[in-house]
């Protein structure tokens, strides 16, 4: 495969994960297959051990000391314009719920190395739709994920939900960010792979989030409820969970 790629490609580390799937047959038909990074929760425990020893992924410091929500930015066609209106409106979400951080995550800047050791400490991830989403396999077993749908997207969380089950993680939520009398600028349809979005990212973002009626419960309940199952160890997450507007 090597004398495929059209230019070298260099990297400090290789790390080889032996992936049992990603297509697994559940029964005996074989048209009826699921889509899988860890078949097992033993595998991804496993998985995340090799990285933490390859990546040298950074202790965390205890729960009851501080917790990190790190909020995804994405300012192409498949983003937000308003992301100065965004950041700032959950920093001060967070400002009143100790002991919580912002950190602001921009998934191009940074290296793979780089996203794995940030999300490592990552106990509440808030993103959208895309490649940047596999990362999360990096996420610690305590830590939830909000994915962020673009209007009309909301049912099309792709591989993420899959993955957060296969992880365990504690807690799992979709908002849909739809204004009053918004035409969705995505079109979502079941043959669209990994995010389900059928747009095209190119170009700058033109749509602006409305926090206020979309964002700002999703997010408040979140940092409440895992600030309480954090601190307690307990709690998993919740795979009946409604999903909330």
């Amino acid at each position: 495969t090597c004398d495929n790629l059209t230019q070298p490609v260099c990297f400090d580390e290789l790390l080889v994960h032996r992936q049992v799937g990603p297509w697994l047959r559940r029964m005996s038909s074989e048209g009826d297959l699921d889509r899988k990074f860890f078949p097992e929760m033993a595998d991804a425990r496993r998985f995340q051990r090799r990285a933490a020893d390859v990546l040298e992924l950074p202790k965390c410091p205890p729960v009851y000391k501080r917790l990190t929500i790190t909020l995804a930015v994405r300012r192409d066609a498949l983003g937000y314009s308003n992301w100065a209106e965004i950041i700032a409106k959950v920093t001060g979400l967070v400002s009143s719920r100790e002991p919580w951080f912002l950190e602001v995550w921009e998934p191009k800047a940074e290296s793979l190395a780089a996203q794995a050791k940030r999300l490592a400490c990552t106990d509440l991830l808030v993103a959208g739709a895309g490649s940047h989403m596999t990362n999360m396999i990096f996420l610690p077993p305590r830590a939830g994920v909000i994915f962020t749908a673009r209007c009309g997207c909301r049912q099309n969380s792709g591989f993420v939900r899959q993955t957060a089950e296969e992880l365990g993680l504690r807690w799992w939520d979709v908002l849909e960010d739809c204004a009053e009398g918004q035409n969705s600028p995505i079109t979502c349809a079941q043959g669209c792979q990994h995010s389900g979005t059928c747009a095209s990212s190119d170009g700058d973002a033109d749509v602006s989030a409305d926090f206020e009626k979309n964002w700002k419960n999703p997010i408040g309940r979140a940092l409440d409820d895992m600030r309480v199952w954090n601190n307690t160890r307990g709690g998993m997450w919740i795979r009946n969970q409604s999903l909330l507007a």
